[in-house]
């Protein structure tokens, strides 16, 4: 897209606008230009400004100009999509600086929830880092070298928070060396490690004892926080081999796709994680090194989009909200023991599993792809604090007479505050592979 913007400007002997690369609401403005080669190049600015340039978009999509509408609506469409597939960037540019304070400029950049566990620490306190980076680097990328430099490392092992609206990304302090890790924009894979477990069955004589030797590797899959994930197929080793060139693929790779175990959570707070179990052959004579083991994992993605449609509850009255042609309609119902039903009423939302998604559907490309509807994906319902209240419904969503749906959900939460606001966002997804690649690690 920048270089389409450099030939338009060259071409038209434009130069950028006063303040048109920091204002995003001069850029909207530029939409509705009688120049189309002005119009093209706010547009291309900011689809690169990309989430930031949300709330100007937003809030100009109500105008009467049906042509200007329609680009606003396809820029939104097309920066929501962009998270799917790209990396949020990070700026490294630390000086004997605290460790607290590094940290927290990767939190203050990307939203994301970076803490320091436990963050009372005295280790914390007293490390200072010197980080920098020619440009901007990939989220996880930048995660790993600040931990690199600070002695911490990611914990994957903390993969959700209670009543949060985001996952918590955890450091913690470990000066050893790290897990192998292989980048791909938004997504990050760890290679946890090889195993390899043999059983010896005994027998007595003549009869012969039996050996078995089972030889694995566990991956895990990560996304970005308020990106979920889900597996699309069975992940695909395209390559592994030791250092004496022998291939270390199982039988059942041949295909060659292989099984994998996965596993992944759409609820807020928890982080977007699949987990692959990805079985090996050991030769009879294997070398020492394990010198490439390469391939991909077939994956959807989600992610909720901005500017939802918003309801307030007011007691048992029964409230509702509208937004880009979606109604969402609530009655609360007041439970025992502190408990509360809501009855939920959607329309206008395009229902894309009824009827069933057909295979194909499955595996468009980013732009095509239609998630399948469910309203776990899109509801977020919070406490007077903004915390995140944990719900279920114990039946599937009802269709209603004029189109919509509606079900009786359970708002049954302890640790939080009775629910005050009902948020509905859209989603966005795409279906991609997400690559890997590792080299020279020692065998088991």
């Amino acid at each position: 897209m920048m270089l389409t913007l450099l030939i338009l400007f060259a071409s038209c002997g434009q130069a950028t606008r006063e303040g048109a690369e920091t204002d995003p609401a001069f850029l909207v403005k530029a939409l509705s230009s009688d120049q189309a080669a002005e119009r093209l190049e706010a547009a291309g600015v900011l689809e690169e400004r990309g989430r930031p340039a949300l709330p100007a978009l937003h809030a100009a999509k109500g105008g009467a100009d049906p042509d200007l509408k329609e680009r606003i609506a396809l820029l939104i469409d097309l920066i929501e999509r962009q998270r799917l597939m790209r990396a949020t960037k990070v700026r490294l540019d630390a000086h004997d600086t605290p460790l607290p304070e590094a940290v927290e400029s990767i939190r203050t950049q990307t939203g994301f929830d970076v803490v320091l566990e436990p963050k009372d620490a005295p280790a914390f306190q007293t490390r200072r880092i010197t980080l920098k980076a020619d440009g901007p680097v990939p989220f996880w990328d930048a995660l790993d070298r600040l931990g690199a430099a600070g002695g911490v490392r990611y914990n994957p092992g903390v993969l959700f928070a209670i009543n949060r609206r985001a996952p918590l990304i955890s450091l913690i302090l470990d000066d050893g060396p790290a897990v192998p890790v292989s980048y791909a924009g938004p997504f990050r894979v760890n290679l946890i490690g090889l195993s390899r477990h043999r059983d010896l069955v005994p027998a007595r004589k003549p009869a012969k004892s039996t050996v078995s030797e089972e030889f694995s590797a566990l991956l895990q899959v990560f996304a970005e926080p308020g990106l979920i994930l889900s597996g699309n197929g069975p992940l695909v080793l395209g390559e592994a081999s030791d250092d004496q060139r022998q291939d270390l693929r199982s039988k059942m790779a041949a295909s060659p796709s292989i099984q994998s175990h996965r596993s992944a959570w759409a609820n807020p707070g928890r982080l977007g994680v699949l987990q692959y179990q990805v079985p090996l052959t050991l030769p009879a004579n294997p070398g020492h090194r394990l010198e490439r083991f390469k391939g991909y994992a077939p994956v959807t993605v989600v992610a909720q989009t901005s500017d939802p449609v918003v309801v307030r509850l007011n007691g048992t009255e029964v409230v509702s909200a509208a937004e880009d042609g979606v109604t969402l309609t609530a009655r609360p119902i007041q439970g025992k023991d502190n408990g509360m039903f809501i009855h939920i009423t959607v329309t206008g939302e395009i229902l894309e599993d009824e009827p069933p998604l057909p295979p194909e559907a499955l595996h468009a490309r980013l732009g095509r792809f239609q998630p399948p509807y469910r309203l776990e994906d899109h509801l977020l319902i919070l406490d007077a604090n903004g915390l995140v209240c944990q719900w279920s419904a114990p039946g599937p969503m009802q269709r209603t007479p004029d189109g919509g749906r509606f079900v009786e959900i359970a708002v049954r939460d302890p640790q939080a505050n009775p629910p005050v606001e009902l948020r509905y966002h859209g989603v966005v997804g795409a279906a991609t592979e997400v690559p890997f690649e590792f080299q020279d690690l020692p065998m088991p």
